[in-house]
């Protein structure tokens, strides 16, 4: 009986089915490439679509759009938004077909438009993000028939934020003005909208809304500025925290001002712009870590500044701008600071970064000597930085490193077009690291040196089992788990005997498990590929057999391990031979006296307490038993009666295992004995013999 651990059947299965459904992905992929052409062809480019199986991701910004975005999404597919669209158009989006769409980061403005989002059918989620429409007849989401659910973010309309009830899960706040003015706090326990016709004003999620500094933050609290705060004062991040700043507020009057210590991190994703008299928008002090991953920072100020830091700066993403003369878009008043860019952009009239100990770009950019953008250059970069006014970066593609029960290995930033930099190889506690693949089958291996990165893609770590399998010999309730070197006949049976063989394989599983039984014990540096090897199940040895079990178990790596049984010996008799003795192939004394005579060894055997009794016995017992003595003197053979009792040799015989030498009869009494070997009339040639046994 085989114990095989592996997944070759389910391997299969899965290969059948993919054999049988060839149609499917082939009609996603044309759908998500339709919508992923459709995307980021809008407006001449700014929007960046990546397709993940049935998934589109839209990154990216288009802040004056002067056409609609017109997105057929078709049942199964999703598309999730995380850009940034604004423009005056009646209806932004217009979402054709019945799938998904998710807005999850960014914004949807519509200026003078009617609605933000438009669909008849289409499933609209709003996991964050901002979705507006400000004018007094706008709508922020208008969906006919499909059906509206809002987990997190701002929904806001001139008219109105809806046109029919959503479904909002979690704690939200409300207002009947579309700036959010005195929002009204409702659970999503408590008794729901009246009217959602009246609600222009919708924020959803567990944050802090607040119109001034925020006390008592935890880590991971969104902090929302509401649209009503005009002077913002300054607040203290605690330490070993990360929190993330959301909302709008326009026009402020002063700074919006952060103190980060050591080990804390503030992530920006608000929409502040200050007034065209406040030469500095947001001030970060500190030891910490800033970054702005969505929104934007706008200065409007002559010589002002979007962002002054004493602290590293990331940008992932929003608009970091200073738009008046000779404005700066981030400037480090601390020597030594780092500014980190991978998504986003960075302007200023006078000068973009400044003051930067080291700036690093990651991901495709372009670049130019005008805050306007134009005109652009691609990748390279300019013979001083600083005279670059505008700065935008297309946010690179994360390549993850799956090792599979590995050491782990970081995750990349590639940007889009470029090669892979080979990480360190991983390792594995008994596997050798077979490459890079882009699937889990193992048929794709990534080259380093030609493949580019287009999308975000993981590789896996592929593992070649080293470990031998193991295995197991069960002979009735004996177990051999090893290669034994020495070989003791020990294991006495009669008629049958039943041998379990199994294998096991952690690594890859065990491929197959063959036997072998010989006659004679193999050394170790036996060529176990020349053996003649049985495949299949191993349940019984017959009777009259002597000889050891091998087994050979290969797992599906090409490892394999020898293993061996000890000697075994079955009789075909009615009476398992005695557990003292070694017997050999011919078992016609199964049962009967057998006295164990070994050559040039003086080995007396004086127990007889398990012979043989029977009525037609050739001996008589009278007050004890006889008690016999088989020794060898001078290369002699004698055999001894030391009882006072008559013992026959009649129907006795030598044996070697394999020749039989008969005896005389003769009788044994007390102290006599009988001396076979060394005469010129004996039959028997003892030379060579290194076992004998005096058998009935």
């Amino acid at each position: 009986m085989k114990n095989l651990k592996t997944s070759a059947s389910i391997l299969l299965t899965i290969a059948i089915i993919l054999a049988i459904i060839p149609a499917v992905p082939l009609t996603v992929a044309a759908d998500t490439s339709a919508l992923k052409s459709t995307i980021e062809s809008f407006e001449g480019g700014g929007l960046i679509a990546t397709v993940d199986g049935d998934t589109v991701t839209v990154t990216g910004a288009i802040t004056t759009a002067f056409d609609t975005l017109t997105l057929p999404i078709p049942t199964d597919v999703k598309v999730v938004w995380m850009a940034e669209l604004s423009g005056a158009v009646p209806r932004l989006i217009n979402i054709a077909g019945d799938g998904t769409f998710e807005v999850a980061d960014g914004e949807i403005t519509g200026g003078s438009s009617n609605n933000a989002i438009y669909t008849e059918s289409a499933n609209i989620v709003v996991s964050g993000g901002v979705v507006s429409a400000l004018p007094s007849s706008g709508v922020a989401i208008n969906n006919v028939n499909g059906t509206i659910t809002v987990s997190d973010g701002v929904v806001k309309g001139g008219l109105t934020a809806f046109n029919k009830a959503p479904t909002v899960t979690g704690n939200y706040f409300w207002s009947n003005s579309v700036s959010g003015d005195s929002p009204g706090t409702v659970s999503a326990a408590a008794t729901p909208v009246s009217d959602w016709g009246d609600v222009k004003w919708l924020a959803v999620g567990d944050h802090i809304w607040t119109e001034s500094a925020p006390t008592n933050l935890q880590n991971g609290d969104v902090v929302v500025i509401l649209n009503t705060l005009i002077s913002p004062a300054a607040f203290n991040v605690p330490q070993n925290v990360e929190i993330t700043i959301g909302g709008e507020t326009q026009n402020v009057l002063s700074r919006y001002s952060l103190n980060i210590p050591d080990n804390s991190k503030v992530v920006w994703k608000a929409k502040l712009s200050s007034l065209s008299n406040l030469n500095r928008t947001v001030e970060v002090g500190g030891n910490g870590t800033f970054e702005v991953a969505g929104g934007w920072i706008r200065n409007t100020a002559t010589g002002g500044y979007a962002i002054v830091s004493s602290v590293d700066v990331t940008q992932s993403g929003g608009i970091v701008s200073a738009s008046g003369s000779g404005g700066f878009g981030i400037h480090f008043d601390t020597g030594g600071k780092s500014f980190t860019i991978s998504g986003g952009i960075i302007s200023g009239m006078g000068r973009s970064i400044s003051g930067a100990g080291t700036t690093t770009i990651i991901g495709g950019y372009e670049w130019s000597l005008s805050s306007s953008g134009t005109p652009s250059q691609i990748g390279g970069g300019p013979n001083n930085w600083d005279n670059v006014r505008w700065l935008k970066v297309t946010p690179p593609y994360t390549v993850t490193f799956d090792t599979l029960g590995g050491t782990p290995v970081e995750e990349l930033l590639v940007a889009d077009g470029d090669t892979i930099t080979e990480p360190t190889e991983p390792t594995k506690d008994g596997f050798a690291f077979g490459g890079w693949f882009t699937d889990t089958d193992f048929t794709d291996e990534w080259d380093f040196d030609v493949n580019v990165v287009t999308k975000n893609i993981t590789l896996y770590a592929k593992w070649l089992d080293t470990t031998d399998p193991t295995g197991e010999i069960t002979i009735e309730t004996n177990k051999f788990t090893t290669f034994l070197n020495t070989i003791t006949f020990g294991l006495l049976f009669k008629n049958t005997v039943d041998v379990t063989i199994t294998g096991d394989d952690e690594g890859s599983g065990v491929a197959s498990i063959e036997y072998f039984l010989s006659e004679t014990a193999l050394p170790a540096e036996t060529d176990w590929d020349n053996v003649d090897w049985t495949t299949g199940d191993f349940t019984t040895v017959n009777a009259n057999w002597k000889g050891v079990a091998y087994a050979r178990i290969t797992d599906n790596a090409g490892n394999s391990t020898v293993i061996s049984s000890n000697g075994m010996i079955v009789c075909d008799c009615d009476v398992a031979p005695q557990t003292d003795c070694t017997i050999a192939v011919d078992c016609d004394f199964c049962g009967e006296e057998v006295f164990p005579v070994k050559p040039h060894v003086y080995e007396p055997q004086t127990d007889l307490t398990k012979a043989v009794y029977c009525d037609d016995c050739d001996f008589k017992v009278r007050d004890e038993l006889p008690t016999i003595e088989v020794d060898v003197v001078n290369g002699k053979v004698e055999i001894r009666n030391n009882a006072n009792v008559f013992f026959s040799t009649k129907g006795y015989y030598l044996t070697d295992g394999t020749n039989k030498w008969a005896l005389p009869a003769m009788l044994v009494r007390s102290r006599s004995a009988v001396v076979i070997g060394g005469g010129k009339r004996d039959r028997i040639d003892l030379s060579g013999v290194e076992e004998v046994w005096l058998v009935k």
